[in-house]
């Protein structure tokens, strides 16, 4: 990714949108991101996880191992 070691992974976007299971449109994410492990408590483990497979460009294996 371009520039991916400067992206931002807002927190709360993840917190509220793509982890939780109540958002209209983000529950199926929150599906998908709690088979692979990651919930609301986790987000910042996830955040995290992002940002690395951005910053190297690895995304595919990166990003979803723990």
């Amino acid at each position: 990714m371009p520039s991916g070691d400067a992206a931002i992974v807002d927190v709360q976007k993840l917190t509220d949108y793509c982890l939780n299971r109540e958002h209209d449109r983000g529950k199926h994410k929150a599906r998908v991101f709690a088979k692979l492990g990651f919930t609301v408590e986790s987000a910042e483990e996830l955040r995290a996880a992002l940002l690395n497979a951005a910053a190297t460009g690895n995304a595919l294996t990166s990003c979803f191992v723990k």
